[in-house]
């Protein structure tokens, strides 16, 4: 809580306190002056002072020392030896400054002593809550700061596998040869991807027109490692202008479905689509595996709860992620709800 609030705070309770008091001793002044015609505005504006004083003293006592300097740091026996010491001590203030009103207040010193730790307990309550609601704040900063840097390390995970690259390199080595206008596309192909992945996952969003750019140049080069021209099927519908996702949340799917689809003749071995709504997108990213099936869960699980992870850092319960394993196809089927330039 910033200390311009907390001064607001303590003006607002002191206002109303003492808006209450004077009415108080306003009511008290008439019944003097109807008795002994002592009904005066400065007497009073003095004795309103003197009722307020003892209040004050006693509420930031406990407010700025007892509270944080003996309760917040678990010093508990201390806090109530010396706060009890305290208000029995303050009674007598009270005492001097309530003398003319001592047939109200009962007349014993016990009662001034009471009315002092009620303050005390006032002040402690005050501070305890303004104390809780700033630990409080501060958890949530920390707590988003934590998520930031969890995100941060959680999309280097997830960006484009080495070996990707790798087998890039050496397809393009393979096409200069053959066709050395080809192998200059598909070399600016994988530099864009590596200038993507480098600089605009810096962001936490990106446009989606670039994130789907990228995934378009992805599969394209791996389109270079097969002969099969139906191998991959590959379609967006709807309109990308306008529209924000953070970067490289699609790709791991995409990666995990070429990773296990290793037969490439295979017609339709990979097929993935991409709707684009108004406010939600859906990926559809299925394709066929040849491997034993627990092998397969074993080498996607981790990744699949590494991704997981990444989601719910973005986009909590703005996201659904369905992925449905059957003896030769493993589907992946994630909406995420979107956002739009403003």
């Amino acid at each position: 809580m910033k200390k311009s609030l907390e001064v607001i705070i303590n003006l607002l309770f002191w206002v109303i306190t003492s808006y209450l008091v004077y009415h108080r001793v306003t009511h008290l002044g008439m019944n003097l002056e109807n008795n002994y015609g002592m009904y005066h505005i400065p007497f009073l504006y003095f004795v309103l002072f003197f009722t307020l004083m003892p209040p004050i003293i006693t509420f930031y006592l406990f407010y700025f020392i007892y509270v944080p300097k003996l309760l917040v740091r678990k010093k508990i026996l201390l806090f109530f030896t010396i706060g009890i010491l305290s208000c029995t001590l303050l009674g007598y203030s009270f005492r001097f400054a309530y003398g003319g009103t001592a047939t109200l207040l009962g007349g014993k010193f016990i009662v001034y002593a009471l009315l002092a730790l009620q303050w005390g307990i006032i002040g402690s309550a005050v501070k305890g809550t303004i104390l809780w609601y700033q630990s409080v704040s501060e958890r949530r900063i920390i707590e988003k700061k934590h998520l930031e840097s969890k995100n941060a390390l959680l999309l280097l995970q997830a960006q484009i596998n080495p070996h990707f690259l790798f087998n890039s390199l050496n397809n393009i080595d393979i096409l200069i040869e053959e066709t050395p206008k080809i192998a200059s596309e598909y070399l600016k192909k994988l530099s864009d991807i590596l200038r993507y992945v480098l600089y605009e996952t810096k962001e936490g969003e990106t446009d989606l027109e670039k994130e789907i750019a990228q995934i378009t140049s992805y599969i394209e080069l791996q389109r270079l490692r097969t002969d099969n021209p139906k191998y991959v099927n590959f379609n967006v519908v709807g309109d990308l202008k306008g529209k924000k996702i953070a970067p490289m949340i699609f790709i791991p799917f995409i990666e995990n479905a070429f990773k296990h689809s290793k037969n490439k003749t295979i017609e339709d071995a990979i097929d993935i689509v991409f709707e684009v709504g108004d406010n939600n997108m859906k990926m559809v990213c299925k394709n066929y595996f040849e491997s034993n099936h627990l092998e397969v869960i074993k080498n996607e699980g981790l990744g699949n709860e590494t991704i997981k992870q990444r989601l719910n850092l973005l986009y909590p319960k703005k996201h659904d992620l369905v992925i449905d394993k059957t003896e030769h196809y493993f589907k992946v089927i994630l909406t995420i709800n979107i956002k739009h330039d403003n």
